[in-house]
């Protein structure tokens, strides 16, 4: 469904093809969304975390204002939904900016982290391009009143706070000495049994050697570099590149 609604509002999609979604398709799962509208413990029992729930949900509001603008014959559909839906994706970007901002710059960031940012990084582009896509819809539809700065003013705000913790993450692991950290946080359940074979220390000395320990760490750190790597291409909306 996400992939589907960011083909369409894509400002690099041009053409019709491109900007096409099967309406029957797209009205049959607003039908659903329709009916779970404020339900939103039935995300959470499909396993999603908070922030893929939030996203879930904001999805929900942007095709439900995707489909009424694809069918003409909902123009004339009563103001009041439109609100309601309105509200109910300004609630989730409050949300989400409030988990986002709770999130501990550390290093290594948990993949918990990670996903939260990067997740919440692609809603907020994705919500970005839903306000230029009905900004410039014909004024018949009744929905460019809703391409408002309140909600841009937000995603501004949380792009800027993503890219601020995504710089502080990846800064710190570009730091020295991470290597040693890993081979100690390894070591350190067994520095008060260092005889004991049984150990995690133990059982390593038994298997491997110093120089096999020292490139399994160099590897680690490594792979932590390469989850932050797209932080580099973050960008936040009239405030220049982070």
């Amino acid at each position: 469904m996400a992939e589907n609604l960011k083909m369409t509002i894509d400002p690099a999609s041009d053409s019709i093809k491109d900007r096409s979604i099967p309406q029957s398709w797209l009205s049959s799962h607003v039908k659903e969304i329709r009916e779970r509208h404020g339900k939103d413990q039935e995300h959470i029992s499909l396993g999603l975390t908070e922030c893929e729930a939030i996203f879930a949900r904001s999805v929900d509001a942007i095709a439900y204002f995707i489909n009424r603008a694809c069918d003409r014959e909902q123009w004339s559909e009563q103001k009041n939904d439109l609100n309601s839906w309105n509200k109910h994706l300004h609630q989730q970007l409050e949300a989400l900016l409030a988990h986002v901002g709770s999130i501990q710059e550390s290093s290594p960031a948990s993949q918990l982290t990670l996903h939260s940012l990067y997740t919440a990084y692609e809603l907020g582009t994705m919500v970005i391009n839903f306000k230029k896509y009905i900004s410039k819809l014909d004024a018949n539809s009744g929905l460019q009143e809703y391409a408002d700065d309140e909600i841009v003013t937000i995603i501004q705000r949380l792009l800027e706070i993503v890219a601020s913790k995504s710089t502080s993450i990846k800064k710190s692991l570009d730091e020295s000495g991470w290597i040693d950290r890993v081979l100690e946080s390894l070591l350190q359940n067994s520095q008060d049994d260092t005889d004991d074979s049984s150990s995690a220390k133990g059982i390593l000395e038994k298997l491997v050697d110093d120089n096999f320990m020292e490139e399994w760490a160099g590897n680690v750190v490594e792979s932590w570099r390469d989850s932050v790597i797209g932080f580099s291409h973050f960008k936040v909306p009239g405030a220049g590149k982070k």
